[in-house]
């Protein structure tokens, strides 16, 4: 579907009831108005998903307006349509044909789905980072899926201000309530700001441990 002339990327989720928009997305919309909301979402984990609230998002299709409500979050890296969206919008599998139809219209030709984000780790809060020093940063990370369990990850060392330098780090499958190493080799403090980006994860394997050694990744 198309959002301000841009393509957004979707994924239909037929056991989500409710549709879920990254909160990036919405952002595009000037004025856009966010409702508070009552829902509460959990992903796999267990983990609480943060709700900034819900809105109705004017989508493009084909020319068509398809107004969406939807739920609005950070956590998520990619819209998730779900069940209520493709009954009111009338939608049809034709699996034989590897054909979608919404509205009686063919609208999407089925196929497996790509990787076409990866998930993405900010912080979660503004922190001072002290001249020449490392401290534990707050951080989150961004979900692929509400419903399937998120891997072990990694984030590789990098430069997120200049001098200051993000520290290898193993990350649980959690999304929340992360600590991430920062230093600042820089004799001023700096401030890394919450919702900055802080670098991607990439999927890991944590090796079982058979000498008593540290587990290792690959």
């Amino acid at each position: 579907m198309e959002l301000q002339g841009r393509c957004v990327p979707c994924l239909l989720d037929t056991g989500c009831d409710i549709t879920l928009v990254p909160r990036d997305v919405i952002d595009r919309v000037p004025d856009l108005e966010i409702r508070r909301t009552k829902h509460r979402m959990w992903a796999a984990n267990g983990t609480e998903i943060q709700l900034d609230g819900e809105a109705v998002i004017p989508f493009v299709m084909d020319g068509h307006r398809l107004h969406t409500e939807a739920l609005v979050s950070p956590d998520i890296e990619e819209t998730m349509i779900g069940s209520e969206w493709m009954q009111a919008q009338r939608c049809l599998w034709d699996f034989h044909g590897s054909q979608l139809y919404i509205d009686g219209q063919p609208a999407v030709m089925l196929s497996q789905r790509r990787k076409l984000r990866c998930r993405r780790l900010y912080a979660d809060q503004d922190t001072v980072v002290p001249a020449r020093q490392q401290i534990e940063v707050p951080a989150r990370t961004t979900l692929l899926s509400a419903r399937a369990p998120a891997d072990t990850a990694i984030v590789e060392t990098r430069q997120v201000q200049l001098g200051v330098y993000l520290g290898r780090t193993l990350l649980p499958p959690e999304h929340r309530n992360l600590r991430i190493n920062v230093v600042n080799t820089t004799t001023a403090p700096r401030t890394v700001t919450a919702g900055e980006w802080l670098g991607n994860l990439q999927q890991v394997e944590v090796l079982a441990d058979r000498h008593g050694k540290a587990p290792a990744t690959e």
